[in-house]
């Protein structure tokens, strides 16, 4: 494989966050590398100015690495079939290393108690574009380094916080005598 070609890095301010593994990393599949992550969500008006930048790094590496522009479908930004994805395009990001992931007030987060990002809300974050070139793919890549709280929004659905899961639950009266009782 030959050298990565990086460009300086990409700063996104108030993004919509969505996927977000920052403090733990997950395997995408049995074969891959456990990876930290995030899909950002850029509107096409509001942050037209990166998702140019971005779109021009792009074809810059892919120029330089491969002589040639690789199609979009080989790019980390894409357009996605998703009603929270409406007028906006995506940018996946990955990191072998753990990202900074702070709060608004730039104080590093610990902990999955002490994180304020979740799923849709916004947040700033920084990124750097590269390639990736294996024998049976290549396309451009984003690797996040680091993602700041910045402010609330609408959760994606599918997602209750351990306590509101827990608040669905009643004890159950004699438990120990219930499980006897079903081992007999």
């Amino acid at each position: 494989m030959s050298k990565e070609t990086y460009l300086e890095s990409i700063h996104l301010t108030n993004v919509r966050i969505s996927f977000p593994s920052l403090l733990r990393p997950k395997r995408m599949d049995e074969k891959s590398d456990p990876k930290y992550g995030a899909t950002f969500i850029l509107d096409y008006e509001t942050h037209a100015d990166v998702i140019k930048q971005i779109e021009n790094q792009i074809k810059h590496i892919s120029e330089e690495r491969f002589k040639r522009v690789l199609p979009q479908e080989k790019w980390c930004l894409k357009e996605r079939d998703r009603p929270e994805y409406e007028g906006c395009i995506t940018l996946s990001t990955t990191s072998l290393k753990r990202p900074a992931v702070m709060k608004a007030d730039c104080s590093k987060v610990e902990s999955e108690e002490d994180n304020p990002i979740y799923a849709g809300c916004y947040v700033n974050a920084m990124i750097q574009l590269g390639s990736y070139n294996v024998p049976t793919n290549k396309g451009i890549r984003a690797e996040l380094q680091g993602v700041q709280f910045y402010a609330h929004g609408e959760p994606f659905a599918g997602g209750m916080t351990e306590d509101e899961v827990m608040e669905q639950f009643t004890p159950v009266a004699n438990a120990d005598d219930q499980a006897f009782m079903q081992a007999s």
